[in-house]
């Protein structure tokens, strides 16, 4: 018998926060509603809880999987930027569905062993103060397997993946089932990977803007 938690965040959110917390930290892998897809989650700094997630998802990497963060402070402790001036910029598209993939600095990319990732401000709450809970980015990739749709509804989640996690959250509010749209911010300038919810062109009209008054 499968003795994964289920647990409704709209309900029992202290007692889901409880749980992600404890799962996080044990190196567990869990399901999670956030702004864009429901996600999996966990500790991205675990390498057992990379390959746990790359396997149930059919992949041969993680390169595309994102670390959500609370804050530009917390994003600093872990990247690199070309330009100083960027960090202007990073409050006019967070919190929301936009992914920059940046370079590691030296000890990020030792405990990472990987010289690049991913990283997005949400703009959900639970997401919001699951990272507050833990005080460290908190890893977000989205609910399916390779080749397949991303899967909307807990319900339907709950069938396909249960045996494969240690808890499934979830919301009887409507998830977007869109994916965040994904940009190479290690480029000279930026380039699209993956388009999603915001358009590569709504974003450039506000990255060239800022350049232009930075």
């Amino acid at each position: 018998m499968n003795s994964a938690a289920i647990i409704n965040i709209d309900d029992r959110a202290k007692d889901a926060l409880s749980v992600a917390t404890k799962l996080f930290f044990e190196g567990k892998v869990f399901i999670y509603p956030t702004d864009t897809l429901y996600g999996f989650g966990g500790n991205p700094f675990n390498e057992e809880v990379i390959s746990r997630i790359v396997k149930v998802k059919h992949l041969n990497d993680a390169n595309t999987f994102v670390l959500l963060v609370n804050s530009i402070e917390m994003l600093m402790r872990y990247i690199e930027i070309q330009d100083d001036r960027d960090i202007e910029l990073f409050p006019q598209i967070w919190p929301g569905p936009i992914s920059l993939r940046f370079r590691l600095n030296g000890h990020a990319s030792a405990v990472m062993n990987t010289d690049k990732a991913i990283f997005r401000m949400p703009n959900h709450s639970f997401c919001k103060k699951l990272i507050d809970s833990m005080h460290l980015p908190i890893l977000a990739t989205g609910v399916y397997r390779s080749g397949e749709a991303p899967l909307e509804d807990y319900i339907t989640i709950r069938q396909e993946f249960l045996g494969d996690i240690d808890a499934l959250f979830y919301t009887e509010a409507k998830c977007y089932n869109v994916s965040s749209t994904l940009i190479d911010f290690t480029t000279p300038t930026p380039e699209l990977l993956r388009e999603g919810k915001v358009k590569f062109n709504d974003f450039n009209k506000i990255y060239r803007k800022f350049r232009e008054e930075s």
